[in-house]
């Protein structure tokens, strides 16, 4: 627990943000999919069904979010920005997308 604190204390700020914010969206996104019906909690959460391949790609910020996701949690479902993969992407196999946000 120590040593996972002082490596966060030890990221610049702008990553530590990311961080913060990553683990507290994480934890929204759980705690609605846990305690909606799965198309409330999708509609809350403004995500539509299907894949998205429209809309801004941009590698480096992906890069970002994908570290911050996963120094906030070591579990997580797969994602990708356009063709960017973004997280889980070694373990999606086979399946199905769920929701797409558009940027």
């Amino acid at each position: 627990m120590i040593r996972t604190l002082a490596r966060f204390l030890a990221l610049p700020a702008a990553e530590q943000g990311r961080t913060v914010e990553a683990a507290v969206l994480l934890l929204v996104v759980r705690l609605a999919l846990g305690l909606l019906p799965f198309p409330w909690a999708l509609k809350l959460l403004r995500v539509s069904p299907g894949e998205s391949t429209s809309g801004r790609i941009a590698a480096a910020e992906a890069a970002d979010v994908s570290r911050a996701i996963a120094r906030a949690a070591k579990a997580h479902a797969w994602s990708c920005c356009g063709d960017v993969p973004v997280t889980g992407v070694a373990v999606a196999g086979d399946f199905a997308p769920v929701a797409a946000f558009a940027a």
